[in-house]
This record gives C-alpha cells, structure tokens and sequence, in this order.
C-alpha cells in the first residue's frame, strides 16, 4: 500500500510539472523506503529530498507553551550576537541559526541518524527534530537550512484531525477504564466501502475548495486550477447546474372575483367581527 501510494504520488506531481519535491513524513521504514525507490532519478539529480520529522507528543497546552517560550528565549539570545540589519529579518535569523545547529549535528537513535533540533518549534509540534534522509554535500548551505526549516508535519496531522472530526465513522471510540478495550462504536464503518466514499469526498473538498492561509487550494499551488471551486463545480463539472423549480403555495386559490369584494369591504368578506 505504501509503494502504491508514493507511485500515485509521482504519477500526480510528474504530470503537474513539479520539478522539485520535499517529503516529510513521520518516523516510518516503510514510507522511507517508498519515498527512495519512487523518486529514485530524483533524489540522484538532487531533485527530491525527503525527511523524518519528530516533536513530543500528547504534551498538554501549558507544557507546549512551556516549550515555546523556551525557544524564544534561546533565539532572542541568538538575535542579541547578530548585526543590527539582520537582526530585524526573523527568516534570516532562523536560517543562520539553523545553518549553525547543522554544522553542530547531533546523531543518535536506532541508526544513528543527524537530528537537527528545529528553531522555531510551533504550538502543534512541540520540541521538534529533523532529520535528513537523502543527505547531499552539493547542496547550497542557505538551501539546505530552508528545507530543514520547512519540514513538518502539522499539516498532515492536521488532515487527519480534520478527517476524523468531520466523519463520525473515522471517530476514534471512548473507552472506559471498566471497558479494556472492549468499546464497540455504533458509527463504525463496518462496510469498508463507505470508507472510501467518504475520504473520496473530503480529498475532492480539501483539494479544490478549502483554501489555507495564502487564499489558495493545494490544486492551485499545484497549477491543477486557478481559482477555488465551489461545490456545485464538483457535483457538475463542466455542466449547467440544476436550478429548483419555485414551487407554488399549497392550499386553493380564491377566485378574482372574491378577492376584489374582500377588498372593497363588503359583509362576509375582509371583515373582522368587530368591524361588523
């Protein structure tokens, strides 16, 4: 499944004309080894990196405000040793401050592998490392340290989070500590058909009507579309969209005739008892 989805991938960004790919992903052998054997030619032109990203986890609000404030600390600090112009570019202080902890290096974990603490972790990804799977030593030292800041994962989270809120069936069930696992969810998807249809759906919204923060869809940094898409564009592509017919008020219709004397007041018609 791994090696099928990283080939529908290339398939996707080769026909859209990306000539240029970063993957960051979780920490996964699997993925891992999809990413290279797919972007194989990539990686050896130095055309596709890919990286490993980890943050602490299941951290509760007041410990990652914790963390961040840190952070912050540990970068004003850096700030304070840098000249007066470049101390007022924030991008420039963390690509030098990420270019110094690079030439630091850090290796350690099951394959020794360089993590690099990131600058500038966020509220979502907590104490956050990265590590940098198909390393080159040609690659320019400014563009080295923009990858390495650019990697993360919190939008990836972020789908998923979206996904199973928006979906009861995708809903994780509440377990009890009498229930040992035991919880049966009334909502589960025990058709996995239905699966599909839904993530179906929410990828066709995600992708060419739900903009981010820079006003556009992940299909119109891709060049897919250049414009958002509304939903009737997605029921009825390139087709005249369905207008309701107005439908006429129930009940029966009085005569003109009728009408006319309620109106000019005659007995029995438009009249109230008190104005009889």
């Amino acid at each position: 499944m791994a090696y099928a989805h990283w080939m529908l991938v290339h398939r996707m960004l080769t026909g859209a004309g990306v000539e240029r790919v970063q993957a960051n992903m979780d920490i996964d052998s699997m993925s891992r080894a999809a990413f290279i054997c797919t972007f194989a030619d990539e990686i050896a032109r130095g055309d596709a990196h890919g990286f490993y990203v980890r943050y602490t986890k299941f951290q509760p609000v007041d410990e990652r405000k914790r963390i961040l404030r840190e952070a912050n600390l540990v970068r004003a600090r850096y700030r304070a040793t840098l000249p007066e112009d470049v101390r007022r570019d924030r991008k420039e202080v963390a690509r030098r401050m990420m270019k110094d902890r690079i030439r630091a290096g850090q290796s350690y974990g099951k394959w020794n592998g360089e993590w690099i603490v990131h600058p500038v972790p966020t509220m979502s990804e907590p104490n956050k490392a990265v590590s940098w799977l198909t390393a080159r030593d040609s690659v320019d030292e400014d563009r080295k340290a923009d990858m390495f800041l650019n990697a993360g994962i919190a939008r990836i989270d972020n789908v998923f989070m979206t996904t199973r809120h928006l979906f009861s069936a995708l809903e994780r069930p509440i377990g009890t500590s009498s229930s040992h696992n035991t919880v049966w969810h009334g909502y589960a998807p025990y058709n996995p058909q239905m699966l599909g249809k839904y993530l179906t759906i929410y990828r066709a919204v995600s992708n060419f009507i739900l903009t981010g923060d820079d006003g556009r869809t992940p299909a119109m940094r891709l060049g897919f579309e250049r414009k958002t898409l509304t939903f009737e564009d997605l029921l009825w592509p390139g087709q005249r969209i369905p207008r309701p017919r107005r439908s006429r008020r129930k009940g029966r219709m009085a005569p003109v005739e009728l009408v006319a004397q309620a109106r000019r007041g005659r007995p029995g018609f438009g009249r109230t008892r008190h104005d009889a």
